[in-house]
C-alpha cells in the first residue's frame, strides 16, 4: 500500500519565515514527499521563494485570491497533492531533520490522524536563533472526544498528519469565517464525533513559533471565535459529557473577556463554572484567581 506523504503549507507574507520552513523540508533524511505552497493573496513574492527550492524538492505552488486565514489555502493544498497521508506544515514553523522518517513507519498503523508534540519559541526568539524547550502539545485520553472538550485541543496543527480520506470525509477544514484560528481544534472534534482514530507520537519533532500579536486584539478574536466552536459541538456531545463540557467553555470564554476587561461578561460565564453539575477540581482551582481579579 502507497502510504507517500504530502506537505501542505498555507502561506501569507512571511517569506523569511517560509524559507526557513523549506530548508527544514530540505534537510528531512526521508525524501518520499511532495510539497504544495498554498499562496492566500500575499503581498510579498512567495513565488519566487518557492522557485528556489523546486531543485531540491518536488514543489508546487499555487496562488488564490485573498481568503483571510489557513483553512483555504489548505483546503486547496491538498486537493492538489499527490500522497494518501497529509502532513500541515504553517509557514512559520519547521520540523527536526529526521521528522517525516520518523512518522512514516507508523503511517500504516491504523490511526486516522497521528501526532506530536513540538517545541515552542516565540517568533521574535526564533529570529534571533533562540529556542526554548517550551512544549506545544500532549497525549489525548483514551475518549479523544471528552479529553478535548474538557482540556482544550492538544494538537499543533503543524504536528498533524492525517489520512486523506479521512479528512476528506469531515469536509476539510472548515471555512466558516467565525472559526478562524480555530478551524484546526474544529477538525479535530469533528473526528472525535466520528469514532476517528488518533496516535501521539511521543517527542518533540519541530518548533511552533508562536506570533506576537497584540493579547487583546487575539482574545476579542478567541472569544468571537471559540463561542463559534462551542456553539457547534455543544449540541453534538451526549447529555452525559454536557456539563463537564459546558464548564471548560465557560471558563475559556470566562478568561477571554477577562483579559478584555468585560468584567459583567467574564462574571457570568464564570458564574455557570461554578455552578456547573460537576467542575474540574483544576478548573476550580483557576476560578479562584480569577475571583480575586474580578472582586479586586
Amino acid at each position: 500500500m502507497n502510504e507517500r506523504l504530502s506537505v501542505v503549507i498555507p502561506a501569507y507574507n512571511r517569506a523569511t519565515e517560509l524559507r526557513r520552513a523549506l530548508y527544514s523540508l530540505v534537510r528531512q533524511t526521508m525524501k518520499s514527499f511532495d510539497v504544495v505552497v498554498c499562496d492566500d493573496g500575499s503581498s510579498e513574492d512567495i513565488e519566487s521563494v518557492v522557485d528556489a527550492f523546486s531543485d531540491r524538492l518536488d514543489i508546487q505552488y499555487i496562488r488564490i485570491a485573498r481568503f483571510g486565514g489557513p483553512a483555504r489555502p489548505r483546503n486547496v493544498g491538498v486537493s492538489i497533492s499527490k500522497g494518501r497521508w497529509i502532513s500541515f506544515l504553517d509557514s512559520d514553523d519547521w520540523w527536526n531533520d529526521d521528522r517525516i522518517e520518523r512518522v512514516q513507519p507508523l503511517l500504516s498503523k491504523g490511526a486516522d490522524l497521528l501526532y506530536h508534540s513540538l517545541r515552542y519559541t516565540p517568533s521574535s526568539e526564533a529570529s534571533l536563533g533562540i529556542q526554548r524547550s517550551h512544549f506545544v502539545g500532549r497525549k489525548i485520553g483514551v475518549n479523544a472526544l471528552y479529553d478535548m472538550i474538557t482540556r482544550g485541543n492538544p494538537i499543533a496543527t503543524s504536528a498533524a498528519i492525517v489520512n486523506r480520506k479521512t479528512f476528506e470525509s469531515i469536509g476539510g477544514f472548515s471555512e466558516d469565517l467565525d472559526l478562524i484560528a480555530l478551524e484546526d481544534f474544529d477538525a479535530w472534534l469533528t473526528m472525535a464525533e466520528f469514532g476517528c482514530a488518533f496516535r501521539y507520537i511521543d517527542s518533540p519533532l519541530g518548533w511552533y513559533s508562536a506570533g506576537v500579536d497584540n493579547l487583546s486584539k487575539m482574545a476579542a478574536h478567541g472569544l468571537q471565535n471559540y463561542t463559534a466552536v462551542f456553539q457547534k459541538h455543544l449540541a453534538r456531545i451526549s447529555p452525559e459529557l454536557l456539563p463537564i463540557a459546558s464548564t471548560y467553555f465557560h471558563y475559556v470564554l470566562g478568561s477571554f473577556a477577562l483579559t478584555l476587561c468585560k468584567r459583567s461578561l467574564a462574571r457570568a460565564h464564570f458564574a455557570k463554572v461554578a455552578f456547573s453539575v460537576s467542575p474540574r477540581r483544576w478548573m476550580m482551582s483557576r476560578l479562584k484567581m480569577r475571583r480575586i481579579v474580578l472582586t479586586a
